[in-house]
């Protein structure tokens, strides 16, 4: 049992250290310590940090534009997270696969990642995190140039942020509208959701 303690504290040392290198812009650093730590995590059984790990290198491959690697870490650490219950983790894991699927160009697996996300947001109650989803969502429908479905997730989205008072979240979301009210030739909503989005930006 000691000795298991003792591994599972060199993991946790190694991980918080790799989360530092990485924090501070030495993801090679970074990434070396997390390969040190995952088979660690892998011989002692902790499944939440293995997860954590292969999500955290992967991100940091996605943060490189290595995004082949990116994907298969994400990969790898979602059907441990859904096995261990962790909703939240499952969610970002998601989302950030939906994000390398856009940068891929493959916008219509980004958007089926984000419509497996949903659901999960509003079941943990991630109010911000289930209008940022939305938002995304639209984002990827208007780049195809899916107008009305864009506008639709846009507004909903808006008014969660207005509802949780997430003023940055808020802003961010008026810049989107505005952007596909000057593609729709809506030049008066286009130039209203702008100053709208300025205003909460000050």
């Amino acid at each position: 049992m000691r000795e298991v303690d003792n591994r599972r504290g060199e993991a946790a040392t190694l991980d918080t250290m790799a989360e530092v290198y990485g924090n501070t812009g030495q993801p090679q650093r970074a990434l070396e310590l997390y390969e040190q730590a995952l088979p660690i995590s892998k011989e002692i059984g902790d499944r939440a940090r293995e997860a954590t790990i292969l999500h955290n290198m992967a991100t940091l491959y996605q943060n490189a534009g290595q995004l082949q690697k990116a994907l298969a870490g994400y990969e790898q650490a979602l059907p441990i997270r859904r096995e261990i219950g962790d909703r939240a983790g499952e969610v970002t894991t998601l989302n950030n696969m939906a994000e390398v699927y856009q940068s891929m160009g493959q916008p219509q697996r980004a958007l089926e990642l984000h419509e497996q996300a949903l659901p999960i947001r509003r079941e943990i109650g991630d109010r911000a995190g289930e209008a940022t989803t939305l938002h995304n969502t639209a984002w990827i429908y208007s780049d195809m140039g899916q107008s009305q479905q864009a506008l639709a997730l846009y507004e909903e989205a808006l008014l969660i942020m207005r509802e949780i008072r997430d003023l940055a979240g808020e802003a961010t979301i008026l810049n989107g509208l505005a952007s596909l009210y000057e593609n729709l030739q809506r030049y008066d909503e286009a130039a209203h959701s702008f100053e709208a989005s300025i205003h909460l930006a000050r």
